[in-house]
């Protein structure tokens, strides 16, 4: 996905955002129009641990909590990195998890790669019915292939065709060994 969905260029992403932060307050609006048609339609909500440094995410949670809209599953990736280094360096984001928990929100934490874990939070989400709930995916920016994984900066990355070619060979020789 890219760092801004598009909805033109993503399937399944019904909203494009911009700005930071601008995610949130969509979905927040989304799943309240949707509480009010009395819809059983859920809205995922999938915000970077970077882009918790914008405010508007709180206030968009403050909401979600406070008006318990559950049907909006808010998924966080925690993957401790972000355009100007890691999220400890720039804007230490604390427990993550614990935040969530202290705004209202029933919080599952799993790992980012272990999908039947990730399917699970979700179907548990959905048992909730008085509360906001979150999913904190703990993850590896880059997961699957060393080349990306072992990188500093591999959040908005520019590539060398040689440095293509390294990467399209790690990768495919990880597939090779089934780690990826």
């Amino acid at each position: 996905m890219p760092s801004h969905p598009d909805r033109i260029k993503t399937p399944g992403v019904d909203a494009t955002t911009g700005s930071l932060g601008q995610g949130t307050s969509l979905a927040a609006g989304i799943a309240t129009g949707l509480n009010m048609q009395g819809s059983e339609n859920y809205v995922y909500l999938i915000v970077g641990d970077g882009e918790l440094n914008e405010g508007q995410c709180w206030e968009a949670f403050q909401y979600l909590a406070h008006f318990k809209l559950n049907r909006c599953i808010v998924i966080i990736d925690e993957n401790k990195k972000q355009l100007d280094g890691t999220t400890q360096d720039i804007l230490n984001p604390f427990d993550i998890e614990e935040k969530m928990r202290a705004f209202g929100f029933v919080t599952h934490k799993v790992k980012g790669d272990d999908l039947i874990a990730i399917d699970q939070a979700i179907e548990d989400c959905k048992k909730i019915e008085d509360q906001a709930v979150c999913i904190v995916l703990d993850t590896i920016k880059g997961q699957g292939v060393k080349f990306f994984e072992e990188m500093d900066a591999n959040h908005s990355v520019k590539f060398a065709s040689e440095a293509v070619q390294i990467a399209t060979n790690q990768a495919l020789e990880e597939l090779r060994k089934g780690r990826a």
